[in-house]
């Protein structure tokens, strides 16, 4: 894919097994068995970093061949793994599982994008949105391009757009209509403010985590995800 990969140094990530030692600590202070924490915590180790050189690889590749088999192969072990409550029964119950998960699963690797650009950008304008939008110059578009199966046609509209962090809102007569608010306490019926925050910048720094008042996209395919999980996030994108 030729996409850039941020390396993260090893003593950022040791940090990451403060807690794992700290667990291991309070079960020797309980009495408690060390070995399964030890050995689990291994396990992990050693699966990240092993899919972590695979997704370097995947990431340098240009062979979609590649690709779906490396897909295709994960999806035929996570079957199986899903299946480990169930014991003696999984072999009988694998093709089960597995026709589940490429059913739930591989429609997602199959999109389909329609580009919107306000219909107040100049031809100049619009000849750049869509290179950019379309992933010719790299970064987070181009891995959009690439698992893209089916463009539709660009659309030229009014954009009515409203920033205010949870309180944002867009509406494209005709076509979207999106609206965001905050998550409300169960008990109380109060906003609930939840914050994620990502040290590293992964994707944004600081995203607030709501919901949709309403999402509705109606226009070259229909997709309706009102009332649920939304977030608003700041974000700069720049070519490196």
């Amino acid at each position: 894919m030729n996409v850039s990969v941020d390396i993260i140094p090893l003593h950022r990530l040791a940090l990451a097994l403060i807690p794992v030692l700290v667990v291991i600590l309070v079960q020797q202070r309980w009495a408690l068995p060390v070995r399964p924490t030890i050995y689990g915590a291994a396990r992990m180790l050693a699966q990240l970093l092993l899919v972590g050189y695979v997704l370097v690889f995947l990431f340098d590749t240009d062979s979609s061949l590649v690709v779906f088999g490396v897909l295709a192969m994960m999806i035929m072990v996570a079957s199986w793994i899903a299946l480990r409550p169930v014991g003696h029964d999984r072999p009988r119950l694998y093709w089960a599982a597995l026709g589940a998960i490429i059913v739930g699963g591989v429609p997602t690797l199959i999109l389909t994008t329609q580009l919107i650009i306000d219909q107040k950008a100049d031809e100049a304008q619009r000849l750049a949105l869509t290179d950019l939008l379309g992933g010719r110059f790299g970064g987070p578009f181009e891995i959009l391009a690439r698992i893209t199966e089916t463009w539709l046609e660009t659309i030229f509209a009014p954009i009515n757009l409203v920033i205010d962090g949870l309180n944002s809102r867009v509406d494209i007569p005709g076509i979207l209509e999106l609206g965001l608010s905050s998550i409300k306490n169960p008990v109380t019926g109060e906003p609930e403010e939840l914050t994620l925050v990502k040290g590293t910048w992964f994707t944004s720094n600081k995203t607030e985590m709501g919901a949709t008042t309403v999402y509705r996209y109606t226009s070259g395919f229909l997709h309706e995800h009102s009332g649920k999980y939304g977030e608003f996030a700041e974000f700069e994108y720049h070519s490196s």
